[in-house]
């Protein structure tokens, strides 16, 4: 038997020194004893009765973020919709926190030269609309524009994927690159299908938010510089507020919305939490996502990997 030891894969050619992408790896070099393997064999059975509970809060995770974000909807003050301001947000914030990560380096990799076009590009055109819709500028850049934002995205993750597809990289990894990859092909197909705009937008919003989540707990788990673990936060920020956006323009921002209504919570029990103060669901969408950290941190390598 052999075991799983935390690692720090680095792409050695493609993204040098660039700790906010940094992958963990298994490491197959050394032997386990008897005894960590019963252990782990041990963690089963309990495994398998808390995957009810897991279920159940995971099935609240939406449901509370939609409340969040309909209550800040509903409160919004400016006469701006709420949704052209969180697109340019959330997109400058994933060229904020890229550039961030990339401090330091002698030289941009293509990887980070293709990330920061393709959300340069994004950020150019949500802030075409922004200015649209303040009556700054007549009319906004063309919806092809996002086409070429979701290029280059696809380029980057494409150079990324032939890095990291190999036995070293944890299957966590390759699953967060995968749905980067998938998100980059929505963005082309919002740009270019009207008529799948919306749905491409979201499905596209809800890919970069899993994959920037993921990597950001995989960082958690190496922890690495804190600027780096504040950059990766940001572009989880910026995706998330990609998503409430185009989560708000399909109408999600209800008890009977696709999210709410997946999961394995009675639909009485949505209704209630849709009722009840949003101070309770941001209190819940708070102390997920710092017990979500920071177990990350203390994971084994069995879990993640």
């Amino acid at each position: 038997m052999v075991s799983v030891r935390c690692g720090l894969f680095e792409f050695e050619k493609i993204l040098p020194n660039c700790q906010a992408w940094n992958i963990v790896y298994v490491d197959m070099s050394s032997t386990t004893t008897n005894k960590s393997n019963r252990a782990t064999t041990a963690k089963a059975p309990i495994l398998l009765v808390l995957l009810p509970s897991v279920a159940c809060v995971l099935s609240l995770v939406p449901t509370a973020y939609l409340k969040v974000i309909s209550f800040v909807v509903e409160t919004w003050p400016f006469a701006l919709p709420m949704g052209v301001a969180a697109r340019f947000v959330g997109a400058c914030l994933l060229f904020v926190g890229h550039a961030t990560s990339c401090r330091g380096k002698a030289k941009l990799s293509n990887v980070d030269k293709l990330y920061l076009a393709g959300v340069g590009i994004l950020s150019v055109f949500f802030g075409s609309v922004f200015a649209a819709a303040l009556e700054l500028v007549e009319s906004p850049l063309p919806p092809y524009t996002v086409t070429g934002a979701g290029a280059s995205l696809l380029g980057c993750y494409s150079l990324a994927a032939k890095s990291i597809f190999d036995e070293r990289t944890s299957a966590v990894a390759r699953l967060a690159v995968a749905a980067a990859l998938a998100g980059s092909s929505m963005l082309v197909v919002a740009g270019l299908k009207a008529e799948f705009r919306a749905q491409a937008s979201l499905v596209a919003s809800a890919c970069f938010s899993f994959a920037n989540c993921t990597l950001l707990l995989l960082l958690a788990r190496v922890r690495t510089a804190r600027l780096k673990v504040f950059a990766q936060f940001s572009k989880v920020c910026g995706s998330l507020s990609l998503f409430s956006a185009n989560a708000l323009a399909l109408g999600w921002i209800t008890p009977d919305s696709v999210p709410s209504v997946a999961g394995v919570l009675d639909k009485d029990l949505v209704s209630r939490i849709y009722r009840a103060h949003p101070a309770y669901s941001a209190t819940f969408l708070a102390l997920f996502g710092t017990a979500a950290y920071y177990s990350a941190a203390r994971t084994s390598p069995q879990l993640l990997d």
